[in-house]
């Protein structure tokens, strides 16, 4: 997986998803970007049942808008892209590497 230098050639406000995150940035090694093209991210918007919003065609068109503004700032930042297109235990496992051996030796890993 390809790594970029947190921030290299970057404007500070393209550097920053929320107001806040790049002061926050320098405190961790890595800044994933987890990602899934619309068609993916509007499927399971509209078929989970934890949460209301994305159900109507105006939501739907917010969550398009909002997506196509930010994603592009998170994008800069982001020093790993980790797609969602994989099985959740294979997304979790990815995200576990990153974060490197747990202190106490104790692993998890994520099962269906």
């Amino acid at each position: 997986m390809p790594r970029r230098q947190h921030g290299a050639d970057v404007a500070p406000a393209a550097r920053r998803g929320a107001l806040n995150q790049g002061k926050f940035s320098p405190r961790f090694d890595e800044i994933v970007l987890f990602s899934a093209p619309f068609e993916v991210m509007l499927e399971r918007i509209g078929t989970r049942d934890t949460n209301p919003f994305g159900k109507t065609a105006e939501q739907r068109d917010q969550i398009v808008a909002d997506t196509a503004e930010a994603e592009p700032l998170l994008r800069v930042s982001a020093t790993v892209e980790i797609n969602n297109l994989k099985p959740l235990a294979d997304v979790v496992d990815q995200l576990a590497a990153f974060a490197g051996p747990s202190p106490n030796k104790i692993h998890f890993r994520c099962r269906p």
